[in-house]
């Protein structure tokens, strides 16, 4: 009995697909069909802080939920905060840190983003693995990347 409910569940999820705002692939249209990001505003604005972190505010354009842009990340110290639809957002699930190696392309990624709904955001990277991405409030403090 306890074998099949873990069965039952993954046949579920199969049929179904993953709930919304999982970080699933599925949930992006095809990569053919992605948009270019709509032009932002002023450039990012940016701080040096004392303990040698820099704030940045973001600079990008809102975007339409529900429609997916190629966007084009810097990776090369992991995918930090996303600068899109007005906001930074953070990866809530997705392969990071030393598991991020054949998930991304090293420096830069080419991929696709959707914003899901008001706070959450899905990320496909060219290699086609998803990262769920999460809306964060006001400027970030970004530590150095060597």
């Amino acid at each position: 009995m306890r074998l099949l409910l873990p069965i039952s569940c993954a046949v579920l999820l199969l049929a179904c697909g993953a709930p919304e705002g999982t970080g699933s692939a599925e949930q992006l249209p095809d990569r053919e069909e992605a948009r270019a990001l709509p032009e932002g505003g002023e450039p990012a604005e940016s701080e040096q802080l004392p303990d040698g972190r820099l704030r940045r505010w973001p600079a990008s354009a809102e975007v339409e939920a529900g429609v997916a842009y190629r966007i084009r990340l810097y990776t090369h110290c992991d995918i930090e905060e996303v600068d899109f639809d007005g906001s930074f957002w953070e990866v809530t699930s997705g392969p990071t840190g030393a598991d991020r190696h054949g998930a991304v392309t090293d420096p830069v990624d080419d991929g696709v983003i959707m914003r899901v709904d008001a706070d959450t955001a899905v990320y496909e990277s060219s290699q086609g693995v998803a990262y769920e991405l999460a809306r964060v409030d006001g400027p970030v403090d970004f530590d150095p990347c060597d």
